[in-house]
């Protein structure tokens, strides 16, 4: 039995995002994109369905992983639909990878948002990446994160993602490097408040 992970992805004129000088900052921040696409992605999270088939009304449900500013990593149940997210399939892997994966990141769930690491990337146009894991070095903190820093780490766990890849980059970049490997499909989700 295989099972596929899925990524999903916010671009910059999604009603689910409030407005807020953050999201005009990782607008601003974002690597160019190629072709026709005009806004950028800005938020990610990672979807684990609990079933490869959709509901009667269209919708997948699963476990979604990811962290919003000055908040905690969350692993929440949601019920996405087609619209407002841009969404990458991953190739299927076996059940015990797909579990492996999920339990990795149940393990993030309370780690608190990567303010430092945010700000330098911020400030400096993303050269000055600083990853969370500072923060583990100082018990009883636990790594700090943001949205594409715990998914480019399950997604590492699984063995979608080289290792040495850094995980501080842009949702943007993170959505260019899965394009080509993974199929497309747009969901939204329902009750997110990013």
């Amino acid at each position: 039995c295989t099972r596929s992970v899925i990524v999903a992805f916010l671009d910059a004129q999604s009603p689910a995002l409030a407005e807020h000088f953050l999201n005009r900052t990782a607008v601003r921040l974002a690597p160019s994109i190629p072709g026709a696409r005009s806004d950028p992605k800005i938020h990610c999270e990672i979807l684990f369905p609990e079933s490869t088939e959709a509901c009667v009304d269209g919708s997948y449900v699963g476990y979604s992983c990811s962290i919003v500013w000055n908040g905690a990593v969350f692993m929440h149940r949601k019920s996405f639909s087609r619209r407002d997210w841009t969404f990458r399939v991953l190739p299927p892997v076996n059940a015990a990878i797909f579990d492996d994966m999920r339990r990795y990141a149940r393990s993030c769930v309370g780690d608190r948002f990567n303010h430092m690491g945010y700000a330098l990337y911020g400030l400096t146009n993303g050269t000055v990446r600083i990853s969370g894991a500072w923060a583990a070095r100082f018990p009883p903190m636990s790594r700090r994160w943001f949205c594409t820093e715990v998914v480019i780490e399950v997604l590492k766990f699984g063995g979608f993602i080289p290792k040495d890849l850094s995980s501080v980059q842009h949702p943007e970049t993170l959505y260019q490097l899965l394009e080509s490997a993974t199929a497309p499909m747009a969901l939204q989700t329902r009750g997110l408040v990013i």
